[in-house]
């Protein structure tokens, strides 16, 4: 995650060490998150130079449901109508040990500007336009800080370009912003 032009150390260092939240147990990509139609075509000429599509459909399974109704609580209806059970979604192309195809031994090798919202936001999530951190054994950042303020000045960020890149994932995906803001 990173909402500036250069990479975070921490999150190559990850990349190097640890399992890291851009791989996951082969098997499990129904859990990978989706990515919009505005997120795949700026993918898209970045994975040609792989040789693998940057996205591939996965169908919007009874687990891939679940886990999208719990990141936005409260969205049942809105949620239903854009991934219906019976239809697909696009997700990141992996590797076939999990990895993300656009993850090296320095982390993503993806222009910040170029990488999915949800990419940009982790380790962060709002809720009802309460930010949140997200906890994972995966991730090296949140591993390191014990709180949303050391992580905000670790990845030299703060709530508010977090909230909009968060808009901007709602707005990509056809969805609006959860709650008005204080101006």
């Amino acid at each position: 995650m990173n909402t500036q032009a250069e990479p975070v150390d921490i999150c190559a260092h990850c990349a190097d060490t640890y399992p890291t939240c851009c791989r996951i147990i082969p098997g499990m990509e129904a859990s990978c998150i989706p990515i919009s139609p505005k997120e795949r075509s700026q993918l898209e000429p970045h994975a040609l130079k792989t040789g693998i599509p940057a996205c591939v459909k996965e169908p919007n399974s009874e687990g891939f449901l679940r886990a999208v109704h719990k990141l936005f609580p409260g969205r049942r209806e809105e949620i239903q109508k854009l991934f219906p059970s019976w239809d697909t979604h696009f997700r990141l192309s992996v590797t076939i040990d999990g990895s993300c195809i656009f993850l090296d031994q320095n982390g993503c090798v993806l222009p910040v500007e170029h990488r999915p919202y949800y990419c940009r936001l982790y380790p962060f999530w709002f809720i009802h336009s309460k930010l949140f951190t997200l906890t994972s054994p995966e991730c090296l950042a949140v591993n390191t800080c014990s709180s949303t303020p050391g992580l905000l000045a670790l990845f030299n960020t703060d709530p508010s370009a977090l909230r909009a890149l968060h808009d901007s994932l709602l707005t990509a995906w056809g969805l609006f912003a959860d709650e008005p803001r204080q101006k």
